[in-house]
């Protein structure tokens, strides 16, 4: 037994209840089969022939209920998926699946007897025949049942293993990425390069670079291990970040804030405003002549971050997308929603969703 606009938005998954139940060909065998067996084993057409009209008669009549019970038990059992979880109260999924399914194939099947022995040309009712077809019915919906609650088991602990092991190596690889691009050799020379300039010509500003920097790499070494933080936290990694690049280039980089949303019990991946920051950098620069203007727009679910751009960029260089490719897939995954890119004459948008009130460890604000 086998179960089973815009692009820019779809969600990686449907919750596990709502999972596309492919059982049309286990249906299109059973149905028929237990509507054709059961009464043939039962004996409930008694003395009938099959050149009585009858006869054919009862395999319709058979083949009627069977379709009968299995599709109202099929919508039962979805609907209970849908509504109790196994893991939080199984006693009571238990009772509700077996009294709701036991309870209507028992009503179902002992009236379609009943009507079937009026009907049919019986001297009467066979009340011990009633009850056998009823119990036989009653025993093949019980194994059936439990086939399909089996079977969705088995295919969520497959698909949960398939995307933790999907999580880890987009994981691993946003880390690797991450280490590459800020940990990289030229980057450690031109902070050292520029913390030198520092302490020849304002020791101040120097050791705030290297309180920034210490913050920076603490961040990025323990929090990349994680697939979320606390937005706060991201925030004030994102602001020590961004004093890292004002020291760097003193003239030109301008971040503002708008929106009031509420940013309590949001989380985001971590790095993810840093790798946004580091790509406005590397692909528009920064200087007083050509100034770099950043807006973070905080809305109840997503935060909007934007940077200008030259009316005609340039060509895109080799590898470029990779960092946004990484960071969709992580949130695709983390987050279970998908970033949003645009772009206009001036501006370049990336919307990333937040999730809210997720399950991750207490942590401080990074200062």
């Amino acid at each position: 037994m086998i179960f089973g606009d815009d692009p820019e938005q779809r969600p990686i998954e449907r919750p596990e209840a709502d999972r596309e139940l492919r059982d049309g060909a286990v249906r299109s065998v059973g149905i028929p089969l237990f509507g054709l067996a059961i009464p043939h084993l039962t004996g409930s057409y008694g003395e009938l022939a099959w050149t009585d009209p009858w006869w054919w008669a009862g395999h319709g009549w058979f083949l009627l209920l069977s379709f009968m019970v299995w599709q109202g038990n099929r919508l039962l059992i979805l609907r209970l998926r849908r509504q109790l979880d196994w893991g939080a109260r199984p006693l009571r999924k238990l009772l509700l699946l077996i009294g709701g399914t036991q309870g209507y194939t028992f009503g179902l099947t002992g009236g379609a007897m009943v009507a079937w022995y009026a009907a049919a040309p019986f001297p009467g009712i066979d009340w011990p025949r009633v009850g056998l077809v009823t119990v036989v019915v009653g025993l093949a919906v019980l194994f059936v049942t439990h086939v399909y609650e089996t079977t969705f088991l088995i295919n969520g602990r497959l698909e949960d293993r398939l995307r933790l092991t999907q999580s880890e190596r987009a994981r691993l690889q946003a880390e690797l990425e991450a280490v590459k691009g800020q940990l990289a050799p030229h980057f450690l020379f031109n902070c050292l390069h520029t913390l030198g300039v520092l302490i020849r010509e304002c020791p101040e500003r120097a050791g705030q670079f290297t309180r920034h920097l210490a913050t920076v790499c603490r961040y990025l070494l323990e929090r990349q291990k994680q697939d979320l933080v606390p937005l706060a936290e991201e925030l004030a990694f994102f602001e020590a970040y961004a004093e890292l690049c004002r020291l760097r280039f003193p003239e030109g980089l301008e971040i503002t804030t708008t929106g009031c949303g509420d940013r309590s019990g949001r989380h985001i991946p971590p790095a993810s405003l840093q790798l946004l920051l580091e790509n406005a950098l590397k692909h528009n620069g920064c200087s007083a002549a050509r100034p770099l203007h950043i807006t973070l727009e905080f809305e109840d679910d997503a935060l909007v971050f934007s940077n200008s751009c030259p009316a005609a960029a340039d060509p895109p260089a080799p590898g470029a997308g990779v960092g946004l490719r990484n960071l969709r897939e992580r949130f695709l995954l983390v987050v279970r929603r998908d970033i949003t890119v645009w772009r206009t004459s001036r501006r370049f948008s990336v919307r990333l969703p937040l999730l809210l009130d997720a399950h991750t460890p207490a942590s401080g604000v990074w200062n």
